[in-house]
């Protein structure tokens, strides 16, 4: 399982320019959906080896939550070789995350 923490210095890097599958997690550590999504998004990352978590604290990253327009979290960006193919927001199920990828 890969888990990455997202920064506005390595975002590029880690979620724009690289290659495969990527679900990116903007959550804050007060938020009970985002601790509650938690153990789904990884087990579809456990399920899914080829697929990278990366995690983005919009306490601690507020200009990546604007620039992607998160104004509710847990938002999951689903990205595939650099480009954003889907967004889900708020409590999702397993089944529908991984239909996502």
């Amino acid at each position: 399982m890969s888990i990455i923490t997202g920064t506005a210095e390595n975002f590029n890097q880690v979620v724009l320019q690289a290659k495969g599958s990527i679900i990116v997690d903007f959550w804050a550590a007060w938020c009970g959906h985002c601790t509650n999504m938690l153990p789904i998004v990884e087990a579809v990352i456990a399920d899914h080896p080829d697929v990278t978590l990366v995690k983005v604290n919009v306490d601690e990253q507020p200009s990546l939550a604007m620039k992607y327009n998160v104004n509710v979290i847990p938002t999951l960006l689903f990205v595939k070789d650099g480009e954003i193919k889907h967004t889900a927001v708020g409590d999702q199920t397993k089944e529908y995350l991984e239909s996502l990828l």
